[in-house]
């Protein structure tokens, strides 16, 4: 199921960090970045997908020029190859189509060769 999250208080963080716990970042400067900045954006929004009240997939929104840009597609790494991160874009975009963004933009890194 498709779960938005506008603010930090919404967010699960520690599901959150079990889907990106192959990151090579400082959790805590993560998290730090989601509260005093992500969330500080108008209309950001992560976008999570939940199964049996947890978290397989999720990816962040932030608006840009007429649209928005995704950020951070990630699975978590037991979960993978089950169609979760399908599920999630298939059904946010279906959400995006709801609203006034016209277009999305997503970078992937030409060395993300699983991508």
């Amino acid at each position: 199921m498709l779960k938005l999250i506008h603010t930090m208080a919404e967010l699960d963080s520690e599901q959150l960090l079990g889907i990106y716990k192959e990151h090579n970042w400082d959790e805590l400067d993560f998290l730090a970045y989601l509260r005093e900045d992500f969330f500080c954006q108008r209309d950001a929004v992560y976008a999570v997908w939940v199964e049996e009240g947890r978290y397989k997939s999720a990816v962040r929104l932030e608006r840009c020029r007429e649209g928005a840009l995704l950020h951070s597609l990630e699975t978590a790494p037991d979960e993978r190859r089950k169609g979760y991160a399908y599920n999630l874009l298939i059904h946010f975009l279906d959400y995006l189509r709801t609203t006034d963004c016209r277009t999305v933009y997503s970078h992937i890194e030409k060395k993300n060769k699983a991508s």
